[in-house]
């Protein structure tokens, strides 16, 4: 099986490619510079592999032909989101302020909550979610859209992946949180 998926911060990603039973794990290794052509070209002749794709490797690396042949080439396109967006912005935020990304447990010892970097979050998570749609677009026009599966990570089985959900024990005050996130999305809807 080749799998693509394309996703945003703090979905499960890495875990999910993870846990993929695969030849080859990919995730953002395909991307990370001038070489991912010639990798490419070598990864797609493989019978199985499975690499994530995300925002900020398409705003410095990746050149729409090569989107184009990836997409031509992969089984199928697992398109990654989180349904709790105020969930993914809390860890997007602890994550961003305490730079630790996996198999932690956070309390407010090793992680105090900042409000300002989870609007940041919220703000990030929002315009990468419109981004995650104009590849809907691309694949559709590329007509592939036979190819693409819509997961959310509140769904997941991660239990293959060794990588585990952190879990939070930190003072965090989710009306607050949920009203940051709807003037977020009022401030996005002002900007179109």
């Amino acid at each position: 099986m080749k799998i693509l998926v394309i996703s945003g911060p703090r979905t499960g990603s890495t875990a999910y490619c993870d846990a993929q039973s695969v030849d080859i794990n990919f995730c953002e290794e395909l991307m990370a510079d001038a070489s991912r052509c010639q990798r490419w070209e070598e990864i797609k002749s493989l019978d199985s592999w499975c690499f994530k794709i995300m925002k900020y490797h398409f705003d410095h690396v990746v050149p729409d032909d090569l989107l184009v042949d990836i997409i031509n080439n992969v089984d199928v396109i697992k398109i990654l989101r989180r349904k709790d967006k105020v969930a993914q912005a809390i860890s997007l935020a602890i994550g961003n302020t305490s730079d630790m990304w996996f198999n932690v447990t956070y309390t407010d010892d090793n992680a105090k909550f900042d409000y300002n970097e989870f609007k940041n979050g919220c703000h990030h998570i929002l315009k990468v979610d419109e981004w995650i749609d104009s590849m809907i677009t691309t694949i559709t026009a590329n007509s592939q859209s036979s190819k693409l599966e819509f997961v959310y990570y509140e769904d997941l089985d991660l239990s293959q992946s060794s990588i585990v959900k952190n879990v939070y024990n930190n003072t965090i005050d989710l009306d607050r949180c949920n009203s940051i996130l709807k003037q977020v999305m009022i401030e996005i809807g002002n900007e179109k």
